[in-house]
């Protein structure tokens, strides 16, 4: 449904370049998900009411997530790092 709306308003062009890096995207983002799922299993004890470092933890984990989803789309050739305009 969004696919139908996107394209009866002219709001984006699926090109060839795109059909080629959607699969890696999501690919990358299942590996990236895979992995946050495992590295919260892995820290479920740090996770307790009582533990004060609950906010260090979870920092870890999502950075080290964010880290392995760039390393992943970026050897998959989903975007390069190039391709990231801060400004």
């Amino acid at each position: 449904m969004h696919f139908y709306f996107i394209k009866k308003q002219n709001l984006h062009d699926f090109d060839k370049m795109f059909i080629y890096k959607f699969p890696r995207m999501i690919f990358s983002t299942i590996v990236m998900g895979t992995i946050l799922y495992f590295t919260l299993g892995f820290f479920s004890e740090q996770f307790d009411y009582n533990e004060s470092w609950k906010i260090v933890y979870l920092f870890i984990i999502v950075s080290i997530s964010l880290l392995i989803y760039f390393f992943v789309s970026n050897f998959s050739g989903a975007f390069k790092l190039k391709d990231i305009k801060l400004r």
